[in-house]
């Protein structure tokens, strides 16, 4: 049975850097994209909610006569409909060829020409029998969200990048005790238990590490001279005893 191969700790580093990198520069995305989505659309709305109640206050204090609101097609798009019929429109909505509206729920739409541009509409009674809708052009502010989200998402990809090469560069930083203790390691020999592995920091992780591997070893060296010296005394001691010994067989 062949047992999967984990990649290594600094490719895991790598990849747990730059995911929560992404999902966190994701979040600020969003976030991003719907403040301003938000502060624009408000903008524009609050524009459109303007020049609804002023043409809706004016047709109102003159009673409905509809010639008191004709100066104010300079500056608001609107047109009034009493009794199914188009009593009265500015120059700037024939102009923009806003006719016929579409349909839509509660009392704001939109509506795109066909020309690139796009209208906020808000619709209303001015009257007992006088139907008032009012535009707003809102192509600025949706040019300028379809801007940010081009913007957001050729950053994520960007920011991946970056985040992996940052995150294999840290993490190779971070490891890089890891491998001088490997290969101090590697060397440690029986001949050779007076080395000691490298300790850079000994307050952090692999720092304390390393310190208990050189007291094991300095341990293991301590417990092989006591053996040397054992096997030495014994050696001495034996040594006189076997040359009698020897000595015995010899003249026999």
């Amino acid at each position: 049975m062949t047992i999967a191969r984990r990649p290594g700790i600094r490719l895991q580093l790598t990849l747990l850097n730059a995911a929560v990198l992404v999902v966190i520069l994701a979040i600020a995305a969003i976030a991003v994209y719907l403040f301003v989505g938000d502060r624009l659309e408000t903008n524009v709305r609050d524009r459109l909610d303007a020049g609804y109640n002023t043409v809706r206050t004016v047709i109102g204090r003159s009673g409905g006569d509809l010639g008191d609101v004709s100066h104010l097609g300079h500056d608001v798009l609107f047109r009034i409909v009493q009794d199914s019929e188009i009593v009265y429109r500015t120059e700037a909505w024939n102009r923009l060829r806003l006719d016929p509206l579409p349909s839509f729920d509660g009392d704001y739409g939109e509506i795109a020409p066909g020309d690139g541009r796009l209208f906020l509409l808000r619709r209303g009674k001015a009257g007992p029998d006088l139907s008032l809708v009012c535009a707003v052009e809102a192509t600025a502010a949706a040019e300028s969200l379809r801007t940010l989200r081009l913007v957001l998402f050729a950053v994520l990809p960007v920011a991946l990048v970056l985040a992996l090469a940052a995150g294999y560069f840290l993490s190779g930083r971070a490891l890089a005790p890891v491998a001088a203790i490997t290969r101090t390691a590697r060397a440690i020999s029986a001949d050779r238990l007076s080395e000691r592995l490298p300790v850079h920091d000994p307050g952090d992780e692999i720092g304390g590490l390393a310190v208990v591997f050189n007291e094991t070893l300095a341990r293991l060296e301590g417990s092989f001279e006591r053996l040397k010296r054992f096997t030495a005394d014994a050696s001495h001691e034996l040594r006189t005893p076997l040359t009698s010994i020897r000595s015995t067989g010899e003249v026999a």
